[in-house]
């Protein structure tokens, strides 16, 4: 590395001062997902109300798929809300109450309960789907598609979650 490319010791609490403060960006994230949170969650909570008045006046067809793909948007909307609250303890404030099962310590937890909760709303869109088609060819290839997502993130998760350098190295 060339000497006049060195950084002197004066350089570099301007520099740590810069990066301290970038992490403030990530509060316009949280911002975005929390209003995309919210949005989702009134657009479903009227999508409820329109159901139970087609109950009501006895014009709705499907109630339990219609309930599927309000349940699906819900469940969106929670796990936007989980990303905000954990991208809000790693970048923003490491000391924000959280409940004890969103114990977030690092990114790759965060993205490891985000997974999960992306296998969850998988599964209610293949129920979805299952409730809504007729096709059991059309069923069986989503079914499959799903299947394999799910099967990559269980790869994804796991290998996540392996020590640095493997298992062969403990020995």
């Amino acid at each position: 590395m060339n000497r006049s490319m060195r950084l002197g010791p004066q350089e570099v609490p301007l520099f740590r001062a810069t990066f301290e403060k970038l992490r403030f960006v990530t509060a316009v994230v949280v911002i975005g997902l929390v209003v995309l949170a919210v949005g989702l969650i009134g657009h479903a909570t009227f999508d409820v109300y329109e159901l139970v008045l087609s109950w009501v006046t006895g014009h709705g067809k499907y109630p339990a798929v219609q309930a599927l793909y309000i349940t699906d948007v819900y469940l969106v909307s929670v796990v936007i809300l989980m990303l905000a609250m954990g991208l809000t303890k790693l970048f923003l404030d490491a000391n924000v109450p959280m409940p004890e099962w969103m114990n977030i310590t690092g990114l790759d937890t965060l993205k490891t309960k985000v997974i999960r909760a992306i296998v969850l709303v998988l599964a209610v869109t293949f129920v979805k789907q299952v409730s809504s088609s007729d096709s059991a060819q059309e069923i069986a290839l989503f079914g499959a598609g799903i299947g394999a997502m799910v099967v990559a993130l269980a790869i994804f998760v796991r290998s996540d979650a392996k020590p640095p350098g493997g298992a062969d190295q403990a020995k």
